[in-house]
């Protein structure tokens, strides 16, 4: 976890916002973690006071499906990002990720991430699973070799080995949000 990604969810932690396993594993760590634990204090005293001499109102019968209906929170049934749309952001020398999808229900994200030839991304560790498909180049992962077609998960809480792109490649990702 980074430290800004670590902040965020200690504000979700506090505010009551982060739910199910994400909350069980932040608790978790939470329990452990010195740096955790002073982020979640740091939210508590920000937080402290909100909402102190409100009034309490109960919103009359229906107000939350007409706000409902007029936010339209289902959100579009579908996205569409043409291959000519959108900007890849550098990640690293010869790595670049162009983001296709955030979901933020699930936590995750969907990417292209395209490798120079030679380039190398270092090894990493994975809190949830990993999907990739190859599209163009060849990409070795560790000892495996991936061509065009193939597919490769790496399972949550697994260290990735270092991934290498001897010619070069494109690979369509789906994971966590970071």
């Amino acid at each position: 976890m980074t430290h800004e990604h670590d902040d965020d969810l200690a504000a979700e932690y506090v505010l009551g916002t982060l739910d199910g396993d994400d909350r069980r594993r932040f608790a978790e760590a939470l329990a452990h973690d010195p740096k955790l634990q002073a982020q979640v204090e740091a939210w508590q005293h920000r937080l402290q006071g909100l909402g102190q001499g409100a009034a309490s109102v109960e919103p009359s019968t229906g107000l939350w499906s007409k706000i409902e209906v007029s936010l339209d929170v289902s959100g579009p049934a579908s996205v569409t990002i043409r291959a000519a749309e959108g900007g890849w952001e550098r990640l690293a020398e010869g790595i670049e990720k162009k983001t296709l999808y955030f979901d933020k229900a699930a936590r995750s994200e969907s990417y292209l991430l395209r490798v120079a030839p030679g380039a190398q991304l270092p090894s990493h560790k994975h809190r949830a699973t990993e999907e990739c498909i190859v599209l163009e180049g060849s990409f070795d992962i560790g000892d495996i070799h991936l061509e065009p077609g193939d597919f490769h998960v790496m399972e949550a809480d697994t260290r990735h080995p270092v991934i290498f792109s001897p010619q070069g490649g494109v690979a369509y990702i789906r994971g966590e949000l970071r």
